[in-house]
């Protein structure tokens, strides 16, 4: 008979993992497709301020730019606005710089130039100012979210924008919050949008916020498919392939329970995204 031996805590996932299950994250979400589309609303409103100022050019700085799924489409809509860009990158991920460069090389821009920059941005410093700085999905990961902001500041144009979006306390983090414990021995470093808007009404920084709706769709990992659990691998930022169903039975007893069966009769769940907005 053959002897199965379980782990009793789940490893961090791997680059490789990471980078093959973020694929399937991205497609089960409506997230980037909502995040996209209220941005390419946002960019007239841009457009119109800085025209306002005689200027015709633009200047981004993304911090935590990955393999620039957001940032690629963003400096296209950009460039129907400008008649210059300037989109310069912050990426300490050497996998994902690599992956960056070459969608760059695969769809040039005719006014587009990139400048890509592989370290942490707490060590990134520059003499440029820029019009829009943005934290997509990031600002839990650095060192000191309020500092990074006012490290920002310092960066931005005196008309400029800084651009937060952070998932709201909803949905994946509050699976984090009631099962990490169990599954890796604590809980992962994160930071809600409501949490950081708190701080940043703590430190005195003014911002205004706004909520974007989202909806993942966690159908197969409620199935207990293949695909579904890689999928909540990905969500719970661990590989759960190697967990005994003990541990791994009240999790998904509690991801249904948080779903919603949509008319598709598939099951979603909702977690809903802040759009958080600091001047310089």
């Amino acid at each position: 008979m053959e002897n199965t031996t379980f782990s009793t805590l789940a490893p961090a996932l791997n680059v490789e993992l990471y980078t093959q299950w973020y694929e399937l994250r991205k497609n089960a979400s409506t997230m980037s497709t909502n995040q996209n589309l209220w941005f390419a609303d946002f960019v007239p409103e841009l457009a119109n301020h800085r025209f306002s100022l005689g200027k015709t050019d633009f200047s981004v700085l993304s911090i935590g730019t990955g393999e620039g799924d957001n940032d690629l489409l963003w400096a296209n809509k950009l460039a129907q606005h400008f008649s210059s860009v300037y989109y310069h990158a912050v990426e300490p991920n050497a996998l994902h710089v690599q992956l960056l460069q070459e969608r760059i090389q695969k769809r040039p821009f005719s006014n587009v130039s990139f400048s890509i920059n592989p370290v942490r941005f707490e060590t990134f410093t520059t003499k440029e100012k820029f019009d829009l700085i943005h934290f997509v999905h990031c600002i839990h990961l650095l060192e000191d979210p309020i500092a990074s902001v006012r490290h920002a500041q310092t960066m931005l144009d005196s008309s400029g924008h800084i651009l937060v979006i952070q998932q709201s306390e909803e949905g994946v983090p509050r699976l984090h919050q009631q099962f990490l414990p169990s599954l890796i021995g604590q809980v992962e470093r994160s930071l809600s949008a409501q949490q950081l808007c708190e701080r940043l009404q703590n430190a005195s920084v003014p911002h205004t916020v706004e909520w974007l709706d989202a909806r993942l769709n966690v159908t197969e990992c409620i199935q207990q498919t293949e695909t579904g659990l890689s999928l909540l691998s990905f969500m719970m930022s661990c590989d759960l392939r190697g967990l005994p169903g003990h541990k791994l039975n009240p999790l998904f007893k509690e991801l249904e329970n948080m779903a919603t069966v949509g008319t598709d009769g598939l099951f979603w769940l909702h977690e809903p995204v802040g759009l958080i907005k600091i001047m310089a």
